[in-house]
C-alpha cells in the first residue's frame, strides 16, 4: 500500500527497493524491510497533517485491494482471549463491539491507514512522512478521523461534507475501546 501511495507522490515512508521488502517469515513472525528515515525534533503543522491524510484517503479510494477481516474488532476480539475478565463483562464487551461494529456497517468503507495518529507522522528533512501502516483495513473514513481525534495530540480532522457524525461517534467509541484491551494487553 505504501507503494501506491508513493507512486502517487504522496508523503509516505516507502518499502525499500534495493531488496525485496517483503514480508518475510522469519522464526514464526513477519517481517518487513524500510529505509531509516530521521526524523526531525519538530512536530508537522496540524494542517499539513490533515491535509495530508485527506490526500491519502483519496488515494487509497483508488486502491482494489481485500483487507477483510482487518480492523479494531480483531484487535479487541483477539484482547478478550488474552484479559482475564468475568464471563458477564466479557459479554458486555462483545455487545458493545456488535452495537459499534453495527453502526460502522451503514457508512461507505475504503481502504485506510488503521492508525494515523500524531506518533504515526514524522517530520523529516524531506517533509512530512506517514508510516506504520501495519493497521490497514477497510473501513469508514471516520475510522481514521477518530483516531486522529484521540491520540497523545489530538486533531481535528479536516472537515468534509459527506461525514457521518453517528459513524465518527462510533469510530470514537470503538476506538477508546480498542486503546482500554490495549491497555489491558499490555499493562
Amino acid at each position: 500500500m505504501t507503494g501506491h501511495l508513493a507512486a502517487h507522490g504522496l508523503p509516505v515512508i516507502a518499502p525499500l527497493r534495493d531488496i525485496a521488502p517483503g514480508p518475510h517469515t522469519v522464526l514464526d513472525r513477519h517481517v518487513t524491510f524500510w529505509p531509516y528515515v530521521a526524523k526531525l525534533d519538530e512536530r508537522p503543522e496540524p494542517t499539513a497533517v490533515r491535509d495530508s491524510l485527506t490526500a491519502i484517503h483519496r488515494a487509497l479510494s483508488t486502491l482494489s485491494i481485500d483487507l477483510t477481516g482487518r480492523g479494531p474488532a480483531r484487535d479487541i476480539i483477539g484482547a478478550l482471549g488474552r484479559i482475564p475478565l468475568s464471563a458477564p463483562r466479557q459479554a458486555a464487551i462483545r455487545a458493545e463491539l456488535d452495537s459499534l461494529l453495527e453502526v460502522l456497517a451503514s457508512a461507505p468503507t475504503q481502504p485506510l491507514h488503521g492508525d494515523p495518529h500524531t506518533g504515526n507522522v514524522y517530520l523529516t528533512a524531506m517533509g512530512l512522512r506517514w508510516t506504520d501502516f501495519e493497521d490497514i483495513w477497510c473501513g469508514p473514513v471516520e475510522w481514521d478521523e477518530a483516531c486522529l481525534m484521540t491520540g497523545r495530540t489530538p486533531l481535528r480532522p479536516a472537515p468534509r461534507h459527506d461525514r457521518h457524525p453517528e459513524v465518527l461517534s462510533a469510530c470514537l467509541s470503538l476506538r477508546r475501546l480498542q486503546a482500554d484491551m490495549w491497555s489491558a494487553c499490555t499493562g
